[in-house]
């Protein structure tokens, strides 16, 4: 009777993986990406205290960008570590989307606004909460490629993924 039940236990843990798993299928499927759900790790979208001089100045500065533009995009709070973003792969964006594209410098993908789409169809990027552009020799956001680019992040579910920033942050996957 024992052994029965901890059988059953083992079998339905492992139909909850394998459940979790065609889920996951399904939603890239669906979304048309291979990062249809990405944990947020860093806090470059955040919008703290600062948000005045590392935002609003920067693109009215650097872009000419009035406040009620920049208010007008999607996700204009931005968001913050263990959020999970969900990301649709579509051909149609535009400045103000935040996008997830591809990260040369390490295995995770980055999610950033577009701030400008340069004449060759090239996107500039830049994280909410950072004084600048990165322009790294693995990858320069002032030219992100279109098939860089996983998608539009259409929705932030709030800090269900922190459990998946911790393992990051102490195993490093």
């Amino acid at each position: 009777m024992k052994v029965d039940i901890q059988i059953r236990d083992i079998i339905e843990i492992i139909l909850i993986f394998v459940g979790a798993f065609l889920f996951y299928e399904f939603i890239k499927f669906l979304l048309g990406n291979p990062y249809p759900l990405v944990v947020v790790v860093s806090g470059s979208m955040m919008h703290l205290d600062d948000i005045e001089q590392k935002h609003y100045e920067f693109l009215e500065k650097n872009f000419g960008y009035n406040r009620s533009f920049i208010n007008s995009w999607p996700l204009k709070n931005g968001f913050g570590i263990g959020d999970i973003l969900v990301v649709y792969k579509t051909d149609n964006l535009k400045v103000g989307d935040v996008i997830v594209f591809k990260n040369y410098c390490e295995n995770i993908p980055i999610a950033h606004r577009i701030i400008a789409i340069n004449d060759d169809g090239t996107f500039q990027t830049k994280g909410d909460n950072n004084f600048g552009q990165n322009v790294w020799s693995c990858y320069d956001e002032r030219r992100i490629k279109r098939e860089d680019v996983y998608g539009k992040v259409i929705f932030v579910i709030p800090k269900i993924g922190l459990i998946r920033y911790f393992v990051y942050k102490i195993f490093g996957f």
